[in-house]
């Protein structure tokens, strides 16, 4: 009930930003597509945070069921799984809903039934302690989490009118970073509620605040921990950039420099958003922030941010030292532009 309110409220906040942003582009507002945005948001929400939640409650008993720590599965499986469902429950909601945008009375249909809805679900999640207390004030992580969402995906827009084959590394460079940082603040999250209540921490570790070195280059526990994940992280995405190019048909050549430059730029990301969450998560479990709610979703929109971000500064880089992996799309992309 507490994910289906969320979706739900997150939703909308979303398709009134796509509104505004389409407003400031071209001044043109229509009623029939705005509804049709609406609809097409809140019902894919609906449906897909169903799904997503279901397997995350599969996953999460069978884990336990066959001894395997929950933090290592459930969260990389439906992170992996978020996108690619979302996005085809969307493009089937949007086909459905496109044929029928002359009839504005349908797309509000739909929209109406889940809206309807929302009050039942707060309702429900209400009656819970745990939900109730995440449905009073774990509203800002999520907002700033897709403000800072939106803001990536807008230099996404920028970027790819200049190196469009940079699209098809976004999702892999902030989806897999995404993933093992939210690993992380998930395991830290499990070992402090194992070991202490919410707003403690034990004696001998209560720093929040450590500097780089120690947080992530030090023996300890947590710091091993993140050593490990960005040594995994290393041939992951080798074998994403070697799958990329065997099934992507963008115009970038593989070339060691394109290689050398993506790993270095996904190894800083991840880097950032593990020091990020070691020091994230322990500032707010002492401040008695439960890091499962609020910490992932930022690490998601700030992987998404500095992901792109990131990407983007190693296709400049590329192309200024003439490296024939982006020479070679932007020739293509001009060519293109003359024959236009």
């Amino acid at each position: 009930a507490l994910v289906q309110c969320q979706a739900c409220v997150l939703s909308l906040l979303s398709s009134v930003f796509a509104i505004v942003m389409g407003l400031a582009s071209d001044d043109a507002f229509r009623l029939d597509q705005a509804l049709f945005v609406a609809a097409s948001s809140v019902t894919t929400a609906a449906v897909a945070s169903f799904l997503l939640g279901t397997v995350m409650v599969l996953v999460v008993a069978y884990s336990g069921r066959c001894r395997i720590n929950p933090d290592n599965v459930a969260t990389s499986v439906v992170d992996a799984l978020g996108d690619m469902t979302t996005l085809a429950i969307l493009a089937g909601f949007s086909t459905l809903l496109y044929g029928q945008i002359a009839r504005p009375w349908i797309p509000s249909l739909f929209a109406a039934a889940v809206v309807v809805l929302c009050p039942a679900w707060v309702f429900l999640a209400r009656r819970h302690p745990t939900s109730r207390k995440v449905l009073a004030v774990g509203w800002w992580p999520i907002i700033v989490a897709m403000i800072i969402s939106s803001i990536g995906g807008y230099i996404l827009d920028l970027a790819v009118t200049n190196y469009s084959g940079l699209a098809v590394f976004q999702p892999v460079i902030n989806g897999v970073n995404g993933n093992l940082a939210a690993i992380h603040a998930s395991r830290l999250s499990t070992l402090f509620a194992q070991r202490s209540e919410l707003g403690r921490h034990p004696d001998h570790d209560k720093r929040h605040c450590v500097d780089p070195f120690t947080g992530l280059c030090s023996s300890n526990r947590q710091a091993r921990v993140s050593q490990l994940l960005l040594l995994l992280s290393v041939p992951g995405h080798v074998l994403f950039v070697l799958l990329i190019f065997l099934i992507s048909d963008a115009h970038v050549r593989l070339t060691v420099g394109l290689v050398l430059s993506y790993l270095a730029a996904s190894l800083v990301l991840l880097t950032v958003l593990l020091y990020f969450a070691r020091c994230g998560a322990y500032w707010m479990w002492r401040r008695k922030i439960d890091p499962d709610n609020a910490l992932i979703p930022l690490l998601t929109g700030f992987g998404d941010l500095c992901g792109t971000g990131l990407l983007l500064l190693a296709f400049i880089f590329l192309e200024s030292v003439g490296d024939p992996s982006v020479a070679g799309f932007v020739n293509h992309h001009a060519a293109n532009g003359t024959a236009t």
